[in-house]
């Protein structure tokens, strides 16, 4: 509406409050560590309407969360699954990470410190397994996925390979939509 001639004016910016949060949704982490700081920006002015990506902020904190614990699992030579496991309470929560990993077969291996800058970059394509987490909005479905991937350093192009997921959605009235 905005390209139009005569364009509608956008609408007034506004933070949804949680539980079901707009910008900030999941971006308060289910991990448990002694300290943490979330800090949520309404930006008024941006160029591109971001709502229309359905998700809000939840896919964009999940993968923020999510590619920080890997680091935090870097730092600390820790397996990434077993990281997250140590810093997690919820019995859902461990539940659907711990079936994920023995779908995917998951072997312990330490993860890559990607802060050390010695590392060389590889000349071929590189090889790799990940695993990320969620609870939508923090208060529904509970999903774990490992992926393994294929990354050409030279082009920058990604392929996932295979991939693997587990959830937890409680009661499923509708299992087409939970598969979907």
């Amino acid at each position: 509406a905005w390209q139009l001639p005569e364009p509608l004016p956008p609408g007034a910016s506004r933070n949804i409050p949680q539980p079901s949060g707009g910008g900030d949704r999941n971006a308060v982490p289910l991990y448990v560590f002694p300290r943490q700081k979330v800090t949520n920006h309404l930006l008024l002015d941006q160029p591109i309407r971001t709502s229309a990506l359905r998700t809000l902020g939840a896919y964009a904190n999940v993968f923020a969360a999510e590619s920080f614990l890997d680091e935090l699992a870097g730092a600390a030579g820790a397996d990434p699954v077993a990281f997250r496991l140590a810093h997690l309470e919820d019995p859902r929560a461990r539940a659907v990470i711990e079936q994920v990993a023995s779908m995917a077969k998951w072997q312990p291996t330490p993860a890559v410190d990607t802060r050390d800058a010695r590392r060389p970059i590889a000349a071929g394509p590189l090889r790799g397994r990940g695993i990320g987490f969620s609870k939508y909005k923090n208060l529904a479905v509970y999903c774990a996925v490992i992926a393994d991937v294929i990354v050409d350093p030279r082009s920058g192009d990604v392929r996932v390979t295979q991939a693997w997921a587990a959830a937890d959605a409680g009661l499923v009235v509708n299992p087409d939509g939970l598969r979907n």
